[in-house]
């Protein structure tokens, strides 16, 4: 009897201990944020409205970054998008699917959904767009600068918005 009682305790403990493992979420542990409201991607097939995040580090480290877009609904749909940088050939993709990338000193990064990255899916989206940063410093309190760019158009006119995200200052 006492060899059932122990293994029934020892069960339960390695249910338990095996339920907070299942249970556990990786979190992005934040020093600093900024929110970008009206954030859009409509595509019908022919017409096309997408904003585009762009983000520069403005310090002498690199800089953890994540970016989340939320969908009208306040659902994730960062996995849409794609981080990219410039080259020699266009933009080059660095990070898809979850919005992280690391972003070296005094560089810049774009998120954008766009066809390309949604696979021409016909859909819209209006939501906002939620930058979060953390470094190996942990005094360090402003290392991003942001601007959000909304471009609108087909293949015979496009138009473009742009506006800084904090007012233009870093966070």
């Amino acid at each position: 009897m006492k060899k059932l009682v122990y293994a029934v305790f020892l069960s339960t403990i390695l249910v338990v201990l095996m339920c907070g493992v299942v249970f556990a979420e990786e979190t992005f542990n934040a020093q600093g944020s900024a929110i970008a409201p009206c954030y859009i991607y409509r595509y019908n097939g022919n017409f096309h409205v997408y904003s585009s995040i762009t983000i520069s580090n403005i310090t002498g480290e690199t800089i953890k970054c994540k970016v989340t877009i939320l969908n009208g609904d306040g659902e994730n749909v960062t996995s849409m998008g794609g981080i990219y940088t410039d080259g020699p050939a266009g933009w080059k993709n660095i990070a898809s699917g979850t919005g992280e990338f690391e972003l070296p000193a005094h560089s810049t990064r774009v998120y954008v959904m766009d066809a390309n990255t949604t696979g021409s899916a016909k859909l819209s989206i209006l939501g906002q767009a939620l930058i979060q940063w953390n470094s190996n410093d942990p005094n360090l309190r402003k290392a991003l600068i942001a601007a959000h760019r909304i471009t609108s158009g087909d293949v015979n006119k496009t138009s473009e918005a742009i506006s800084a995200v904090n007012n233009g200052g870093p966070f």
